[in-house]
C-alpha cells in the first residue's frame, strides 16, 4: 500500500515538472540577473566617497608642487669675491652693517662658482691698512691686497624690522680690472629660445631699461658741446675728489645716498652738494690730415699721431703699435630692490624657500617674517638671485612635492 502511494506521489511531481516547463508562467526579479547593477553602484559609491574626502581634506588631499630657481656665476673672471660692511642709509640706527655683510656672504659663497673672503677677514684688513673708501680707486687697492676679482659695496636703503617687515639694498660690484666694463641686465640671456621665454616678465623689462639708459647716455656724450669742441677748460670738469664714508662708526651711519654711485660724494663739507664722482671720459679730438710720409719741412710742426683701433699711422715703421685701453671706475653690476614682507610675490617666494629646507622649528615660511635674520639673510638671497638672473645666471629649476602635515 506504502509503495503504491509512493509511485502515484512520483508521477504527480514529474507530471507536474511537464506542465511547469510547458507553461513557464511570468518571471520574477529574482530570476533576471542584472550584470550592470552593481559595478554601476559601484562606481557611484566612489565617487562619492573621493568627494567627501576633498571636502573633508580642506583642499589639502594632493601635494602642493613647489619650483624653484638655481643659479651659478655667468661670469668666471669674478670668482673671488670680497665683501665690506654695509653703509647705513636708513633712518634705522639699529642697522648692522657687518651682520648684513655676513648674511650676503652667507647666501653668495651657496652659489656655485663664487669664493667669498669672510667679512671679518675683510673688516680688519680695512682697519689694519687705513684704508679710507673714497673712491674706486681704494677698492682696487682693497682687491689687490685680499687678492680677490672683485669688491661687493652694499648700503641699507630702508630697513624696518617690525611686523610687516621692509628692508631695501643697493648693493654695487667693483671689479679689481680697471678695463672691465658695466654689465648690464639682459647680458648673456639667450633671446628669443625658449629658455629666454621661461624667465620671469621682469627680467626683459629691466634689460629693456637698461639699454634705452645706455642709448640716452651715449647720445647725451656726443650732444656735449665740449667733448665735441675738444677738451675745452680743466676747469669745467668735475671735481674727481671725495669725501670718506666710514663703514666703521658706532651705528654704521653714512651720508644720504646720492643717485649714482655708493662712492659719490663731495669734499666741500655737510653743506656742499654732491661731486659729479667719477669724472666723465673726453676723448682726444682728431687732428686734420697731413703729409707724414717726407721729412717736415722748415718751420713745420709735426704733430703727434696716435694709433686708431690698432692700425699704425701712415708713414710709420712701428711693428707693434701704441693702442690706448679705456678704463672704467663704474662699478661692473648694480642691483636695487625694496622687498616687503606683506607683498604676495615674496611671500610666495618666502614659502617655496621654507619647503626646500629642514627646518624643525615651529611658525612655518611666516616664522621668517618675525625672525629678522633670517628675513635679512632671504632678503639677500633673492637679491643676488635676481641680479644674476637678469644677467644670464639662471640655472635648472628643481620641483618639489610636498604632501601637507595635516589632511
Amino acid at each position: 500500500m506504502s509503495k503504491a502511494l509512493e509511485s502515484r506521489e512520483v508521477e504527480r511531481s514529474q507530471s507536474g515538472r511537464l506542465k511547469d516547463r510547458a507553461n513557464p508562467g511570468p518571471v520574477t526579479r529574482k530570476q533576471c540577473p542584472r550584470p550592470f547593477v552593481w559595478p554601476i553602484r559601484g562606481l557611484i559609491l566612489a565617487g562619492l566617497l573621493l568627494a567627501g574626502w576633498f571636502l573633508l581634506g580642506g583642499g589639502s588631499a594632493l601635494p602642493r608642487r613647489y619650483v624653484e630657481q638655481t643659479v651659478y656665476n655667468p661670469f668666471p673672471e669674478l670668482s673671488r669675491v670680497a665683501i665690506v660692511p654695509f653703509f647705513n642709509h636708513s633712518k634705522e640706527p639699529t642697522v648692522n652693517g657687518v651682520e648684513f655683510a655676513r648674511a650676503y656672504y652667507l647666501e653668495l659663497q651657496s652659489v656655485p662658482g663664487f669664493e667669498v673672503v669672510p667679512v671679518d677677514i675683510v673688516h680688519q684688513t680695512l682697519i689694519q691698512q687705513r684704508i679710507a673708501l673714497n673712491g674706486p680707486e681704494d677698492v682696487r687697492r682693497l682687491a689687490q691686497l685680499l687678492d680677490v676679482d672683485a669688491v661687493v659695496i652694499g648700503a641699507v636703503t630702508d630697513y624696518r624690522p617690525y611686523y610687516p617687515p621692509r628692508l631695501g639694498l643697493h648693493v654695487e660690484w667693483y671689479a679689481r680690472d680697471p678695463h672691465m666694463q658695466p654689465i648690464l641686465p639682459g647680458f648673456g640671456i639667450p633671446w628669443g629660445t625658449r629658455r629666454a621665454r621661461k624667465l620671469p616678465d621682469w627680467i626683459a623689462l629691466e634689460a629693456s631699461l637698461a639699454w634705452a639708459r645706455e642709448m640716452l647716455r651715449r647720445s647725451k656724450e656726443t650732444d656735449l658741446p665740449g667733448k665735441s669742441a675738444g677738451l675745452g677748460n680743466s676747469a669745467e670738469l668735475p671735481d674727481p675728489s671725495a669725501r670718506r664714508l666710514d663703514p666703521f662708526s658706532s651705528q654704521g651711519s653714512s651720508p644720504d645716498l646720492q643717485e649714482g654711485s655708493l662712492l659719490q660724494t663731495s669734499e666741500t663739507g655737510n653743506s656742499g652738494g654732491p661731486a659729479n664722482y667719477p669724472p666723465e671720459f673726453v676723448p682726444v679730438p682728431l687732428l686734420p690730415p697731413s703729409n707724414l710720409s717726407g721729412p717736415p719741412e722748415n718751420g713745420e710742426s709735426r704733430p703727434h699721431v696716435v694709433a686708431q683701433e690698432g692700425l699704425p699711422p701712415a708713414g710709420s715703421n712701428q711693428d707693434v703699435p701704441s693702442v690706448s685701453v679705456s678704463t672704467t671706475v663704474e662699478p661692473v653690476m648694480v642691483h636695487t630692490r625694496v622687498y616687503n614682507g606683506n607683498d604676495p610675490q615674496f611671500a610666495k617666494a618666502l614659502a617655496t624657500y621654507y619647503h626646500f629646507r629642514e627646518e624643525a622649528r615651529f611658525g612655518g615660511w611666516q616664522g621668517y617674517l618675525e625672525r629678522s635674520d633670517d628675513f635679512i639673510r632671504f632678503c639677500c638671497r633673492l637679491h643676488i638671485h635676481e641680479m644674476l638672473m637678469a644677467r644670464g645666471g639662471a640655472g635648472k629649476k628643481r620641483v618639489l612635492w610636498d604632501w601637507p602635515l595635516f589632511r
